[in-house]
């Protein structure tokens, strides 16, 4: 027989996935399907051009590549890009954007 966790069962689960933290100056990244992403702690947009765009996020660089590629908002570190997405790469500090 399963055992059944009753309401706060289940909000103390909650509280302690809630606790648990990414690491500091590493993105959240949001995907809606191929047509949308949404990156939380961005710092700057470092290329932006309809093929790619570039970003710093944290310590981190993302490169989204794709078609028709653009930058729908920038508010408060979120970013959102919009287009048709073909790829999404994290690279390292030493690493070229040469796509």
């Amino acid at each position: 027989m399963k055992s059944r966790k009753g309401f706060f069962g289940r909000a103390e689960e909650k509280k302690e996935q809630k606790s648990e933290k990414r690491p500091p100056s590493s993105p959240l990244v949001v995907l809606h399907g191929r047509r949308q992403v949404v990156l939380y702690d961005c710092k700057k947009i470092l290329r932006y051009e309809h093929d790619e765009i570039l970003l710093l996020c944290g310590k981190e660089r993302l490169l989204l590549c794709g078609k028709s590629l653009f930058c729908a908002s920038f508010s408060s570190g979120a970013v959102t890009v919009e287009g048709q997405l073909s790829s999404l790469s994290f690279l390292g500090v030493g690493e070229e954007a040469d796509a």
